[in-house]
């Protein structure tokens, strides 16, 4: 789409030497006026300083859709002068409206936080990962929930049986349970917002005693769909889903939880993280940000 703008040229006529004299060798009178509302290359170019003896014979300008004016005259150049000016102010108003919508969109930009991506590969009975994400996880977050960009994977060391013309069995590293509640965590994180599901999953993820029905309170709202999500074949595609995404990390997890940043999977840099989540997170966000948090 086609910016639109006002270009204004100037013809102009040497009465000493009686020829007309490129606007390029003339550098005391103005040029061009040009205006583009709402794009940032926008210029204008006022420098207004007239020779006597030059005089304009024309003036052209473009305005949107590329249709070219022009205003013969033999007149000085004082007699056009008021014209000038008039386009002067037409685009000093359009500059001065561009510059404020560009530094609207800048200050939007600056404050826009960068996120570090983090994936937790969890289980739900799992007593390092309640250590992790109470002690560890769940405070930090509630600090710099702005700066994570925060995945939780319910699934860890849990595996699906399929046989042919035969429902899909899973089995988790604790039992029948574990699995229930693995996708309950699923649909939890699935059909709250973000920030209020990990609210929810923390809340379940402080003891083994911890139920659905205490953690929901405050969001009862989605607790049918939770609900029926869990009971339903969506549960157990969101479980099938969650053990993809676990095996493409490591089949199986040599531990649980397993945590991954922004850099591939390591294995050998799993207990810095997880006994030392906080110092490992902002060095990777200083480290890819340039930002001290």
């Amino acid at each position: 789409m086609q910016s639109e703008f006002l270009f204004f040229t100037a013809k102009t006529f040497d009465r000493e030497n009686n020829a007309p004299v490129s606007l390029k060798r003339i550098k005391n009178i103005a040029i061009g006026i040009r205006c583009c509302p709402r794009k940032v290359s926008c210029f204008i170019n006022t420098k207004f300083i007239f020779s006597k003896s030059v005089n304009i014979l024309a003036l052209s300008y473009v305005v949107p859709g590329g249709q070219t004016y022009k205003m013969e005259s033999k007149a000085s150049v004082a007699a056009v002068k008021p014209l000038l000016l008039a386009i002067l102010l037409v685009c000093s108003y359009t500059l001065i409206e561009a510059t404020a919508n560009v530094n609207d969109e800048s200050s939007n930009s600056l404050n826009k936080t960068n996120m570090l991506p983090v994936t937790i590969y969890y289980e739900a009975l799992c007593s390092d990962s309640m250590v992790f994400i109470t002690n560890q996880l769940y405070p930090f977050w509630l600090r710099h929930e702005k700066e994570m960009k925060l995945r939780l994977v319910p699934f860890g060391k849990a595996w699906v049986e399929e046989q042919p013309n035969e429902p899909p069995k899973f089995h988790c590293q604790h039992g029948a349970r574990e699995c229930q509640l693995n996708i309950l965590h699923g649909c939890i994180l699935q059909k709250l917002p973000p920030k209020k599901a990990f609210t929810v999953v923390a809340c379940l993820m402080k003891n083994f005693r911890t139920d659905f029905e205490q953690c929901i309170e405050g969001h009862e709202s989605f607790r049918s769909v939770v609900v029926n999500c869990s009971q339903g074949p969506q549960g157990g595609k969101l479980f099938k889903k969650f053990a993809n995404e676990t095996d493409a990390v490591h089949r199986p997890l040599p531990f649980v939880p397993t945590i991954v940043g922004d850099q591939p999977y390591d294995f050998y840099e799993q207990d810095d993280w997880l006994q030392h989540f906080e110092r490992k997170f902002t060095e990777r966000y200083e480290a890819k940000f340039g930002v001290k948090l």
